[in-house]
């Protein structure tokens, strides 16, 4: 017999790349185990940084990227699996995942402060699972060069296999009774039903093949059925056509015991279309009925009111995977009176995924009620305020700029952040002003921001104030990155205007010199070369003859880029 030869599988990834990638990871779960464990200078924690930095290093150094998927329980490299967790709630997956986060890369020149920093924000996220900030938060407020995550902006629920099975929350054992349909009928009913199953089973072997086959077909038919379907069609044909009022309100009242029954277990696709089926019904009998109308905008408003309300938020903090989809369906559909209830949801949930979704609904209901949104900012509950910024964000609404006025003032940093992010959308003179409010915030990542911000808008407005830093006595204090982004701003605003600021800046002699006062020397010699003026060059070319050999340096540098600037300026011009 000839041998059957069989080719050898060729793998989609590089097994040795796998393996570092791996073990660099292990390395990481291990230094976080070790920082959980031990206080912060003892020496084993310390040890495993330095191994996990090297391990870092090594890999990047070779592959340039390393970005790690999550998922509840595993970390994937490159779509393989490179570790699986089995204590799903304890462990790092989990907590990143939670928290929208999907991918985390690290990058060629990862330092060891970036390295330390992410490890703080790790510790901080599986010690306090219940914190009211976000692992989200931490890792802005951290700011990395070479660490980026991927977070899901619009949180959409990952693809669920649909079972087919019976609606599991119908109790028709209850529906009978309040349908008034007699026990001993519905017993007897059963009874027959039962009696022409068996009768049918007994006789399968005698079906030709054809009738198996139309049998096997009424089979699947049955599997399918929507049994809720059904009964919302049942309910609708006896609402229609009921002329008394009376019993039209008794079979409403059926509606909401089966609406609140949905709620208590989770079931938001079935309140959802139960709504929708009493909206509709409410539009048709708008004109001919409006007693039996005005019932039924009873049944939507009540079902967005407080005690509904905590049952959904109830359902929502439980542990295990909620349809948040459908979640959002059945509170986009209540009516505008529910927005404060809705609004209070968001101190009230515990999850990041769900707050997101509430998010989700109330930037739906503020694009028509918008002020009724924002009045959330008077919340005392400062997680509540920063989340209502955000949702005045993702509306894009200039309505809210009256509203950052009062944010932009209070007391915790992550709402005056938010304001920040939500005023990069807007221009113009009261948007400014607001921003020249924060440039003396006690934050210096806020006025980093700040500064960064008005100088990319071009705010004319803004250049007194940034002189005004500039020539101030603290401003030599401040940190290198802060005053690099004041002088920079103040080049791109000023121009010409600050040219002479900026060279006296960098002339200026000190008595007593720091490491500090070479460090604004330098900044303001390369605001110089942002300004790409004539008179920025003369300037240049006269500090690149004198002084320090650092900053002689320094001012060839910015000569040299102003040089390229107007002589491609020149080039322009002439053609």
């Amino acid at each position: 017999m000839e041998e059957t030869s069989f080719e050898k599988e060729i793998p989609t990834f590089d097994p040795v790349e796998l393996s570092r990638a791996k073990k660099t990871v292990e390395s990481l779960l291990l230094t976080i185990k070790s920082i959980m464990i031990y206080p912060e200078d003892n020496p084993i924690p310390q040890e495993h940084k330095r191994k996990l930095l090297d391990k870092f290093s090594e890999f990047l150094e070779t592959y340039e990227e390393l970005k790690i998927e999550f998922k509840p329980s595993q970390l994937y490299y490159k779509g393989e699996l490179i570790h699986q967790d089995y204590k799903e709630k304890e462990s790092l997956a989990y907590s990143v995942h939670r928290d929208g986060v999907r991918e985390i890369t690290f990058t060629k020149n990862l330092t060891d402060k970036e390295l330390s920093d992410l490890l703080e924000v790790f510790q901080v996220a599986l010690s306090s699972p219940s914190s009211e900030d976000d692992l989200v938060t931490m890792l802005w407020e951290k700011d990395f060069d070479h660490i980026s995550y991927q977070v899901i902006d619009e949180f959409v629920m990952e693809e669920i296999e649909l079972n087919l099975q019976e609606h599991k929350s119908l109790n028709f054992e209850n529906f009978y009774s309040e349908m008034n349909v007699p026990q001993e009928k519905k017993e007897m009913h059963d009874s027959q039903e039962e009696a022409k199953t068996t009768t049918i089973l007994q006789n399968v072997k005698s079906f030709v093949k054809d009738e198996v086959i139309k049998i096997d077909e009424l089979l699947r038919r049955d599997e399918s059925c929507d049994g809720l379907q059904d009964v919302l069609e049942i309910l609708e044909q006896i609402l229609t056509k009921e002329t008394e009022l009376k019993e039209f309100n008794e079979t409403v009242k059926v509606i909401e015991k089966t609406l609140d029954q949905f709620l208590e277990k989770g079931e938001f696709e079935s309140a959802f279309k139960s709504i929708q089926l009493i909206v509709e019904l409410e539009q048709s009998f708008k004109d001919d009925s409006p007693q039996r109308s005005s019932r039924l905008v009873e049944v939507v408003n009540r079902a967005g009111d407080s005690e509904r309300i905590k049952s959904v938020c109830s359902i929502l903090n439980q542990e295990g995977e909620t349809e948040l989809q459908w979640a959002r369906a059945y509170l986009c559909s209540l009516n505008w009176n529910s927005i404060f209830n809705i609004l209070n949801m968001l101190g009230e949930l515990d999850n990041y995924p769900a707050r997101r979704m509430v998010c989700d609904v109330l930037a739906d209901f503020g694009k028509e009620y918008f002020d009724m949104v924002a009045r959330g900012i008077t919340d005392h509950r400062w997680h509540v305020v920063r989340n209502v910024v955000m949702v005045m964000r993702k509306i894009g609404d200039p309505r809210a700029i009256p509203y950052l006025k009062e944010t932009i003032k209070h007391d915790q940093l992550q709402v005056r952040r938010e304001t920040i992010k939500t005023l990069e959308l807007f221009r113009g003179s009261e948007a400014t002003q607001i921003l020249l409010s924060a440039l003396d915030d006690p934050s210096t990542r806020i006025r980093i921001r700040v500064f960064n911000l008005l100088g990319k808008n071009g705010e004319r407005k803004a250049l007194n104030p940034l002189l005004q830093i500039v020539k101030s006595k603290d401003f030599k204090n401040k940190s290198v990155e802060e005053k690099k982004t004041i002088l920079f701003s103040l080049a791109e605003l000023g121009k010409d205007e600050v040219v002479e600021e900026l060279k006296r800046m960098a002339k200026k002699r000190n008595w007593f010199f720091q490491e500090k006062d070479l460090d604004t020397k330098a900044l303001a010699i390369r605001a110089l070369g942002l300004t790409n003026t004539a008179n920025a060059r003369k300037a240049l070319e006269e500090l690149s003859r004198k002084g320090k050999k650092q900053l002689r340096e320094a001012s060839q540098k910015a000569l040299e880029r102003v040089n390229r600037q107007l002589n491609k300026e020149g080039q322009n011009y002439e053609n």
